[in-house]
């Protein structure tokens, strides 16, 4: 029967001690760092997350600004006569030239009898109804077209209806649409209604924005070099996706689909007008997140080998010219 030396079982029980305690500190270790890393990119992309949905919220609380601001010129003028009206159009087209950054400001009042008189009149449709806005295809350009809605487009449109029905503020949900009959645009709309001091619903004023700068803000944003950021709207459409394929899907179905094992997945939700929830998402590989820790742990991988191998000749020393040498 082989029988282990003494300095084999010596050499053998400090390198098996050595590598236990070296497994359990590690590990605490590893784990440490792990709820560290956690923690601190957590912080990082809520940061991440404040900052850019602010960038966009800005341009979409400065078209809510500039809704109250007309709104209230619009309710101290009378629209019921021309000098009203064309006071009004002056003023809408006053603030267009000023807000470069917007695409289009409209107005949309409520048809009365009185209407009849302003027939095909600037800034009437044809029933007479007092519809002006102006528009501009590329936003942040000197350039601006008039034109009124037409009498089909007040009885069918969600962005005049809505708030009709609803009597409050919004934002509109991503939709499709064209200044020129030719060109296809994703757009939002910010809209206020026009309510007297009977609750009385007379009309309701709006700012369209055109979504490309949304794109354009997220489009640059890489948490950790491998992350990736969108929105969701309160209607579950997806905007500002890096991949246009996914823009306008539906979000549930869309993060449904993301490897939660793999992936670190925060939202952020804010509002503009108070009156609907969008969601700032953040997506990140955990590959991406835990390099560093990956680094640690090669680190103390290497130390290690190197430690016992520095280990196992002082052992060998000891034990052949101390421990069991002769008397």
């Amino acid at each position: 029967m082989y029988k282990i030396s003494l300095s084999k079982k010596i050499l053998l029980s400090v390198i098996v001690s050595f590598i236990i305690i070296y497994i359990m500190s590690s590990a605490i270790i590893y784990n440490f760092y792990r709820n560290e890393i956690e923690i601190s990119v957590k912080n990082n992309l809520n940061t991440t997350s404040l900052l850019y949905s602010k960038k966009i919220s800005e341009q979409l609380h400065q078209a809510l600004d500039i809704d109250k601001i007309s709104k209230s010129y619009i309710l101290k003028n009378d629209v019921s006569t021309s000098e009203g009206r064309r006071i009004i159009i002056k003023f809408l087209e006053s603030t267009f030239d000023e807000y470069k950054n917007i695409n289009a400001l409209w107005l949309i009042m409520e048809q009365t009898q009185n209407d009849n008189k302003f027939i095909n009149q600037p800034g009437s449709n044809e029933v007479g109804r007092f519809t002006p806005f102006y528009f501009r295809e590329k936003a942040n350009t000197d350039a601006k077209e008039f034109n009124i809605t037409g009498e089909n487009d007040c009885q069918t449109v969600d962005l005049y209806l809505i708030p009709k029905k609803e009597k409050k503020n919004l934002l509109l949900e991503p939709y499709k649409d064209s200044y020129n009959d030719k060109d296809t645009l994703l757009m939002t709309s910010v809209v206020v209604p026009i309510i007297d001091n009977k609750n009385n619903f007379l009309g309701a004023v709006g700012v369209d924005l055109l979504l490309d700068y949304i794109k354009e803000v997220l489009s640059s944003v890489k948490p950790y070099g491998d992350g990736f950021v969108f929105l969701t709207t309160s209607g579950n459409k997806i905007i500002g996706h890096y991949d246009d394929k996914i823009n306008l899907s539906d979000a549930k179905s869309y993060i449904s689909t993301l490897d939660k094992d793999k992936l670190l997945i925060q939202n952020y939700e804010f509002t503009i007008t108070g009156n609907e929830k969008w969601n700032f998402y953040v997506v990140v590989p955990y590959s991406s997140i835990y390099q560093p820790l990956y680094k640690i742990r090669n680190i103390l991988l290497i130390a290690s080998i190197i430690v016992i191998f520095l280990l196992t000749i002082v052992v060998i020393y000891v034990v052949k010219n101390i421990i069991t040498k002769p008397l």
